[in-house]
């Protein structure tokens, strides 16, 4: 199933796609929230290349950031190295939020 089908609640057009990443940014959100929509199996290198630098780009911007992470229909599951990136991510900016 091409990857904009598998997303139902955006439309497919909106949605800005990261190469292979099973994360996509959601685009039109205010200035202070970044949004994504996880599919597949998210990886490390999924955190690593979308997730992690559009939080560090909008903390530099904005001060503090509010986050919308949806699970869509397609998700299956974090891998260890996802996780162990989003503990740090959030910990590293623990009053940011």
């Amino acid at each position: 199933m091409p990857r904009q089908e598998r997303i139902s609640s955006f439309p497919a057009s909106q949605l800005m796609y990261w190469g292979s990443a099973m994360i996509e940014r959601i685009p039109d959100l205010p200035d202070n929230v970044i949004g994504f929509v996880a599919s597949g199996q998210v990886t490390a290198g999924d955190y690593e290349s979308v997730v992690i630098p559009a939080i560090e780009s909008a903390l530099k911007t904005q001060g503090n950031v509010r986050t919308l992470y949806q699970l869509g229909p397609a998700f299956t599951e974090f891998s260890a190295g996802a996780m162990w990136d989003d503990m740090k991510l959030g910990m590293a900016h623990l009053k940011a939020w």
